[in-house]
C-alpha cells in the first residue's frame, strides 16, 4: 500500500481546505450581500455596538468553521468505511 498521501497528511503538507475554491457566481452573490448587509448594520449603530457586530460575525465565523470540520471528518469516516467495505467484502 502506498503510504505517501497518508504521510503527507499527517505532517500537515496536505491540508484539505487549501484545495476549496469559493470562486463561485453564487457565493460571490451571496458574499457582496454580507457585506453590504453588514456595512449597512454597522452605520445604523451607535460607535460603541460596532465592535459587537464584528465579535458576533467572528464567533459565527468560528461557528462555521466548526461544522465545516466535523462535516470532513464525517465525509472522511464514509469514505473510509465505503473503501473497507469495497476491498473487505465478505466474498474475499
Amino acid at each position: 500500500m502506498h503510504r505517501k498521501f497518508i504521510r503527507e497528511l499527517y505532517l500537515g503538507g496536505l491540508k484539505p481546505g487549501d484545495s476549496c475554491k469559493f470562486e463561485t457566481k453564487e457565493y460571490e452573490k451571496y458574499q457582496r450581500e454580507f457585506t453590504l448587509l453588514f456595512r449597512e448594520i454597522q452605520e445604523l449603530l451607535p460607535e460603541e455596538h460596532r465592535k459587537k457586530l464584528e465579535h458576533l460575525c467572528d464567533a459565527h465565523t468560528a461557528m462555521q468553521d466548526e461544522v465545516v470540520i466535523d462535516a470532513f471528518v464525517n465525509g472522511f469516516k464514509i469514505g473510509m468505511n465505503l473503501a473497507a467495505e469495497s476491498f473487505y467484502s465478505e466474498k474475499n
